[in-house]
Order: C-alpha cells, then structure tokens, then sequence
C-alpha cells in the first residue's frame, strides 16, 4: 500500500458509541497517529473535536471528512484517504455495504460493530474476493457481540494439546444499561461482564473466562478501538479478505485488550 494521507478515520463519530471510540482514540492512540473524524454533519464533528480538545489540545486540530453513508462517491473519498476505517454506523444492514464496497475497492482495512449476521453473509459474498485482490483486510463484529468469545474461545484451545479433539462451550453474563442517548459515566461505571468456556478433551478439563467493565459501551468502543490499532500499529499474519478478530489479530490483540484492563485468564484446569 502506498503511503496515505491518514491511517485511520473514525465513521460515525458523532453517534454515541462513536465518540465514545473518539475518546479511546484521544487517550490511547500512539503520539504521531495520523487520524480523523468523518461523518455527514461538520458543526457536530466540531463539537466532538471541541470535546476532544480538552483530553489533548492538539486535537483541536484533528482533520474532519464530511461523508454520508448514502453517497458512495464521498465514502470512495474517505477510503482512498486512509489506511483504515472504524464504522459505528448502523445498523449496518441498511447503511454499512457502501462503505465495505469503497474499502474493498480501495485496499483499504475496515472493522465494525456489527452484530447482524445477515450484513456479515452478504459482505462476504458481495465483498471478500475483491478483498482479497487489492489486500483489504475486512473484520467486522470487533465488539463485545463476537470479540469475548471468539478470542475466548482462541485464548482456550490454544491452552490444549493441538493433536486430541476438543469440546468446546460457553456462557455469558453481563449487566449493563441500553437507551436511544446511551447510559451516562456512572451507569456505565457499574456493568460488567463475563464469558466463560469449558473445554474437554479425552484427557484434560479446562475452564477460562473473559471478563471486562461495561460490555455495551465502554468495553465495546474499547475493543473496536484496538482493534484498528492493532490493524494499523502491529506486526500481524499476512491476511486479507473478510477475516475474524482471531484470523486477522489473534494473540496480539489479545494482548492489547489485556493491557487495556480486559481480563483473559484460566479458572479450573489444565
């Protein structure tokens, strides 16, 4: 890929959940990343890059790209632009296939929130062979919808022999508040979740567990953030196409989730 303006702009920054991820951004992003807010209304990007500001002065001039999730042209723009998107706009089924189409086309990585597994079928289908032409990296679900339990479950097996069969399970629980403007601090404060996997084979028992804070909000911008970090800072597998959290980061972004206070350990067992 040859050098590109930005390497990462946040899509749907002024949404809740968005600038949740734009705060994560502020405060975790590497010195020197190159990053940008996008949305489709300027006067609320300024007032996320107003907010923004007071975390770190230097983001008072943090780049703005006005686009909108129904114009392709602008959403081609955006992803020429950058070596990476974060979309948090949904749901994705009827505004996210624009963007998966400017990213693909343009070799551009890409991750979501998605939890729609229609959105995700249709992706892959409409999407990933041409991914895979031009070394898009397309991962979606990089939220506490899939990551607790797909790296779970990589965190798991990778704790067992490679040669024996394993049966694998898992629960979740989880509190936490849902509304149309997003719990405040304080509520947020007080959610947790946790995901534990039982896994047997002929010799062995082992129970692990994810845990982490507030798993709609707070952990999920958390998760989505590092993710793209991970995509843009780290030294990963070569993959392109569309890809799970595990294909494309595994390991390394579990270790970037750990760092960041989510907890992958082993409970009972081997």
């Amino acid at each position: 890929m040859s050098e590109r303006d930005l390497e990462i702009v946040l899509f749907g920054a002024t949404g809740f959940t968005g600038e949740l991820t734009a705060e994560y951004l502020a405060r975790n992003a590497p010195s020197g990343t190159r990053w940008a807010l996008a949305g489709r209304n300027r006067a609320k990007l300024e007032a996320v890059r107003g907010r923004l500001a007071a975390i770190d002065h230097a983001l008072s001039e943090l780049p703005l790209i006005e686009a909108d999730s129904t114009d392709s042209r602008s959403l081609g723009a955006l992803a020429a632009s950058t070596k990476l998107v974060i979309t948090t706009v949904g749901p994705y089924i009827q505004y996210g296939e624009p963007l998966v189409a400017a990213c693909a086309e343009n070799g551009t990585d890409y991750v979501d929130l998605t939890g729609e597994p229609e959105f995700v079928d249709r992706m892959w289908l409409g999407y990933h062979e041409l991914a895979q032409r031009t070394g898009a990296r397309l991962v979606h679900s990089c939220g506490f919808d899939s990551i607790p339990y797909d790296l779970g479950a990589l965190y798991t097996v990778e704790r067992l022999p490679d040669d024996t069969p394993i049966e694998l399970s898992g629960f979740g629980q989880f509190s936490g508040s849902f509304s149309g403007d997003g719990p405040n601090a304080e509520q947020r404060a007080r959610s947790r979740f946790r995901v534990r996997f039982l896994a047997i084979t002929p010799s062995a028992r082992l129970v692990t567990e994810v845990s982490g804070g507030d798993p709609g909000y707070g952990e999920t911008s958390k998760m989505l953030a590092e993710s793209a970090l991970c995509l843009a800072h780290d030294v990963l597998p070569e993959t392109s196409g569309q890809v799970t959290t595990a294909v494309a980061m595994g390991d390394v972004l579990i270790e970037r989730l750990q760092r960041a206070g989510i907890t992958f350990g082993v409970v009972d067992g081997a």
